[in-house]
């Protein structure tokens, strides 16, 4: 497991595992990619054995986040042009019928949700906890 910074596009000097802006990364299941406030361009991200990149939960300001979901909800807050992006940027997304896993269970319904919710509280369980 690897962990990467994006760096700006034009950083000459680059550190381990440093990567400019703009390029794209091999990324394997498990890796860490960090991107840095100096990151001024878009990254293409390629799952090193050929397959789709899978997406796991994140810590950001201690908040958990999905790295990205682009289900239907998602996709129709964005506008043409970001679509078009992430579709560029995964194409396997575009295919007709393909089905995007979310990072962890979500129950399809609001009442389903709620008993998954209380089960966790009653038990006092995190819904999500930090690998160790």
């Amino acid at each position: 497991m690897a962990t990467y910074v994006v760096v700006a596009k034009d950083q000459s000097s680059l550190g381990p595992n440093e990567i400019n802006a703009g390029d794209t990364i091999y990324v394997e299941d498990g890796d860490q990619v960090i991107i840095d406030p100096s990151a001024d361009d878009n990254i293409k991200f390629e799952a090193a054995d050929g397959g789709p990149a899978q997406f796991e939960i994140l810590f950001s300001n201690d908040a958990e986040t999905e790295s990205l979901y682009p289900g239907p909800q998602a996709l129709a807050s964005l506008g043409p042009a970001a679509v078009g992006e992430l579709y560029q940027l995964f194409p396997e997304l575009a295919l007709p019928g393909v089905t995007i896993r979310m990072a962890r269970f979500v129950p399809e319904t609001g009442r389903a949700m709620k008993r998954l919710a209380a089960r966790h509280q009653k038990n006092h369980k995190p819904l999500v906890e930090r690998a160790a």
